[in-house]
């Protein structure tokens, strides 16, 4: 049974001022950065968390020539894809479930390399990157990389409860919170996201990430002086790292918010 993978943003209580523009069937117009494209779904960045909507809710997008980032292999069981077809990240969560890591890591090098959604490609390399420093163990690594596959094919209840296993193994890790949170936050469901993702940046406080995923949730729930702080955390995390462009967008995030 299939579950729409929505999010119905109330964007009168936000201002943002962004290039693209999706128009819903049921009217409502939702307005943000496009960063990818399917013909099955095309997903959009509100605050720094990729939200996505089903083509059969979006009665118009803008920039329909500008992104083709369509997926081949939409509807495809990947569980019988032949491994030529699949992606290099595909490949790497296959290898790290498998606990061939350093296969993983070539393929995830590859992916982030080639500009394919490197986002969740960097994401599998610092998880590795903690395995070879000793901080999660192997059978954990390959617990993490179930629950991504499946994060991955948008099967995200069968995700949120390979996630919770790999708490049951190991509850100090961030990673597990992090994701479920975003996974509720996908689904619309904010209040059950939001300890989830307070435990991660709990667990490590220095992830810009679970901070700007903290942000859009608070905005969402109209805590703005919560999303304004954990923005400015991130902003200062980025300005220690000497990554101006970062601030920027930080800077960015903070102004559209309501006063």
């Amino acid at each position: 049974m299939s579950k729409p993978i929505i999010f119905l943003i109330s964007f009168f209580l936000l201002t943002p001022v962004f290039a693209e523009t999706i128009v819903t069937k049921s009217g409502q117009t939702i307005e943000g950065n496009i960063l990818e494209k399917t013909d099955k779904y095309i997903k959009i960045d509100f605050y720094g968390v990729p939200m996505i909507y089903n083509r059969d809710e979006i009665q118009s997008a803008s920039g329909e020539n500008e992104v083709n980032n369509v997926d081949n292999t939409a509807g495809v069981n990947k569980d019988i894809v032949p491994q030529d077809i699949l992606s290099p990240e595909q490949k790497g969560i296959e290898y790290a479930i498998g606990a061939k890591f350093q296969e993983a890591e070539d393929q995830f090098k590859k992916a982030v390399a080639m500009g394919m959604n490197p986002g969740p490609s960097e994401e599998s390399l610092n998880i590795i990157n903690d395995f070879k420093k000793g901080l999660i163990k192997e059978d954990y690594v390959s617990q993490l990389f179930k629950a991504r596959k499946f994060t991955m094919n948008r099967q995200f209840q069968d995700a949120i409860g390979e996630y919770e296993k790999a708490i049951q193994m190991n509850s100090e890790y961030a990673e597990p919170y992090n994701s479920i949170g975003v996974m509720y936050f996908m689904s619309k469901d904010f209040e059950k996201a939001l300890p989830y993702v307070e435990k991660a940046v709990e667990k490590d406080p220095e992830n810009v990430g679970s901070l700007n995923a903290l942000a859009a949730i608070y905005a969402y729930l109209n805590r703005f002086e919560d999303a304004r702080g954990s923005f400015q955390k991130a902003k200062e995390i980025l300005q220690n790292r000497g990554d101006d462009k970062g601030v920027q967008l930080m800077d960015k995030y903070i102004s559209q918010l309501p006063k």
